[in-house]
């Protein structure tokens, strides 16, 4: 579970955990919703990548890894 609230910092942090998650892996995240800096991070991340962002309750995102 993430819960950095930065744009900058969420970005380091998918950046490290996304290559050492392995298949069926999830990466939770607080602020989603609420956060400018977190949504800007996750979607400017993934915009490449093949998994979907789901939003769920408590302004968190749920990503699960390919």
């Amino acid at each position: 579970m993430l819960d950095v609230d930065l744009y900058s910092s969420t970005l380091d942090s998918l950046k490290y955990f996304y290559s050492r998650l392995n298949t069926g892996g999830a990466i939770i995240s607080h602020d989603y919703i609420s956060a400018k800096g977190v949504r800007d991070a996750f979607d400017e991340f993934f915009s490449d990548k093949p998994e979907a962002i789901f939003e769920i309750s408590g302004s968190q995102c749920l990503v699960v890894k390919h």
